[in-house]
């Protein structure tokens, strides 16, 4: 259970203090955990009350609290999060903002801070009580499944699907587990390391189904189901329902927002699929896996025709990550696009390299882009990159 004190703040932004918290509160009440108390409840109380009296008054293990103030012409929000127990500070963070704040932009900002507090909340919860997994060792096997899986290295991939197959005959019935092992297979499938790819598709698929009949609505299983059904059936129609669900079920998911994206880029909309990319960016600024991020950035700028920022975050997906495979291709068809073909053939003998066997043939069976003139211009850069046939 999760309290959030006021902000403290200069009586001229008393408003926009109480604004913002409100909108935090209201945020983390759209999310199936951690449970809030309501706004009305904490307004009364001091910002600078102490965390371990409020959790006592409240019934909270957690107590969010923070400042607003003036730093020239702009704003800086300070939030951190408190053990109610022992008083001690498990995260802060701050963002910086424009001297005057929208109601527009209030809501993106409460909606980022929920989203950033309450997997800090769900990481000190499971720190402390592990309850989330029936046998502890499923979970404590699954946090080092995902270590490995972030590295995103071949040898290190085969020991965390190890692992995390471990983790779910521990507990079958763990729903995380499942999203992950998903996850694990998706990121196969975009490396090119799955010798039989239909197999692979349809392990990934299982572990989703899996995981939606033990939690109906969880919103990463249902993104990440929907961006399947986009890019291994090009069936966009089955893909969009399942995305309005997610969304539904976690407006401030970032991952929801991300698995979302691509498909739209795929449809001809890049101005959605960018909406869609920004938006799981500014949800998640500093996710583990952020070259992917920046890489269904790079799509949606693609699609959007904007060539230089799709080669742009391409190429800071490739910086971060110089092992993802799967954003090189469109990077280098947006370098070919920009005459940039020198840089556009590096990346292509690299994609080689990695993944011995890639050719021109191959891609064409995973053609996912639903509009043929489009398809057929991104073959073609490719092979003015040097994809072979």
């Amino acid at each position: 259970v999760v309290a959030v004190l006021p902000l403290r703040a200069a009586p001229g932004d008393a408003g926009l203090a109480e604004a913002l918290r409100e909108g935090v509160v209201g945020a983390l009440t759209l999310r199936r955990e951690p449970m809030t108390i309501s706004a009305n409840s904490t307004r009364a109380l001091d910002p600078g009350s102490d965390p371990v009296q409020v959790g006592r008054r409240m019934g909270a293990g957690y107590v969010a609290g923070g400042s607003l103030r003036r730093t020239g012409a702009g704003l800086r929000l300070g939030v951190d999060l408190a053990d109610a127990e022992t008083g001690l500070s498990l995260w802060r963070r701050t963002w910086d903002l424009p001297g005057s704040v929208t109601p527009e932009a209030e809501d993106m900002v409460a909606g980022i801070i929920a989203h950033t507090l309450a997997p800090r909340v769900e990481e000190a919860e499971l720190r402390r009580s592990r309850s989330h997994a029936r046998d502890e060792r499923a979970w404590l096997t699954l946090m080092e499944a995902r270590r490995l899986t972030f590295r995103l290295e071949r040898g290190e991939m085969e020991r965390a699907g190890a692992l995390l197959h471990r983790s779910l005959a521990l507990d079958p019935g763990f729903p995380p587990a499942w999203v992950a092992l998903a996850n694990w297979h998706s990121l196969r499938l975009g490396q090119g390391w799955a010798e039989d790819r239909e197999g692979e598709t349809r392990a990934l698929e299982a572990a989703l189904d899996t995981c939606l009949t033990l939690d109906a609505d969880n919103a990463r299983a249902l993104a990440m189901l929907g961006h399947s059904r986009a890019v291994r059936e090009r069936r966009y129609d089955a893909a969009l329902p399942l995305f309005e669900r997610a969304l539904d079920a976690a407006p401030n998911d970032a991952d929801a927002w991300l698995w979302s994206a691509p498909t739209f880029a795929w449809m001809g909309d890049g101005a959605e699929a960018l909406r869609r990319a920004e938006q799981a960016l500014r949800l998640s600024p500093e996710d583990p896996l952020r070259f992917r991020h920046w890489h269904f950035l790079s799509i949606a700028h693609y699609a959007a025709g904007d060539m230089a920022q799709a080669a742009y975050w391409g190429l800071r997906s490739h910086e971060a990550n110089r092992r993802y495979t799967s954003n090189l291709c469109v990077t280098a068809a947006a370098l070919v696009a920009l005459d940039r073909t020198h840089e556009a053939r590096g990346l292509v003998q690299e994609a080689l390299r990695l993944t011995p066997g890639f050719c021109m043939s191959v891609f064409l069976n995973q053609r996912t882009t639903a509009v043929e003139s489009d398809w057929k211009i991104y073959c073609h850069r490719l092979q003015k990159a040097g994809l072979p046939l």
